[in-house]
């Protein structure tokens, strides 16, 4: 197993940070525990779905966590049923790095013309990155996501687990004919059982097109950890994997 030399420059792709309506919670010091145990350098920490459905709320508590904790990159959670005018500019100018669209969560297809659309393409106003939570039943599935991907074909638009949830293996086609069609998407390796499919993206699409995530505490940062460290891939494109592609995607430091 080869792993990537500077636990520093490692930046797990999504963590989730708060209280969930779905009764689970995740503490910014558990989480930071986490990163060490792991020893990663930092994460892009979007809100939990939050209790009375107070995004506003859920946003300012991230920002906060955020600034007492130089290890987590805060990117905003928008709701399109409960979008506040000039809620994204607001959590922009505040801190936040990129916007963050679950669609299951918040029960809604990520492909509406009406209430998606305006989000996406005030994001690329803003030139800050989308990310979206995939895969989801007749809400984000692959098809729908690449219709979205092209409404802002200049913003990099991230996909967590894949693009996809599919044990039989059979929407990674789907994903490998819109990551074709939209250079603009991007998957994280979150729940991809399927090692063959990460390293096509790799050999077929790039290494700038795929990054590491956990997703934790949904899913188990060491074994994700350990997930993308098994990769069959170069030091180079490990390095982008690890963190290079999340850093240029998100603007941190250096690499923006």
């Amino acid at each position: 197993m080869t792993t990537t030399s500077s636990p520093d420059a490692i930046i797990d792709g999504l963590v989730y940070l708060g209280r969930s309506h779905y009764g689970w919670s995740h503490t910014a010091d558990e989480l930071i525990a986490g990163l060490n145990r792991v020893h990663i350098g930092s994460a892009i920490a979007v809100a939990a779905h939050p209790t009375g459905a107070d995004f506003q709320a859920a946003n300012d508590q991230l920002l906060a966590a955020a600034g007492g904790h130089r290890q987590l990159i805060p990117v905003a959670r928008i709701d399109p049923w409960a979008e506040r005018p000039g809620e994204l500019s607001r959590v922009v100018r505040a801190g936040a790095k990129g916007v963050f669209l679950h669609p299951a969560e918040e029960h809604f297809r990520i492909n509406d013309q009406v209430r998606v659309r305006p989000i996406m393409e005030a994001a690329a106003e803003h030139d800050v990155p989308v990310m979206i939570a995939a895969g989801f039943h007749l809400m984000a599935e692959p098809l729908q996501l690449g219709e979205a991907a092209g409404w802002v074909p200049e913003l990099p638009v991230v996909l967590t687990n894949g693009g996809q949830f599919n044990i039989s293996g059979g929407s990674q086609f789907d994903v490998e004919l819109i990551m074709e069609q939209n250079p603009n998407l991007h998957v994280h390796t979150t729940a991809m059982y399927r090692q063959d499919f990460l390293e096509r993206v790799v050999t077929r699409r790039g290494p700038d097109r795929l990054l590491f995530a956990s997703a934790a505490p949904l899913f188990t940062m060491e074994f994700e950890r350990a997930r993308a460290d098994l990769m069959h891939v170069d030091a180079t494109q490990r390095a982008l994997i690890m963190g290079g592609n999340a850093a240029r995607i998100f603007r941190l430091g250096a690499a923006a």
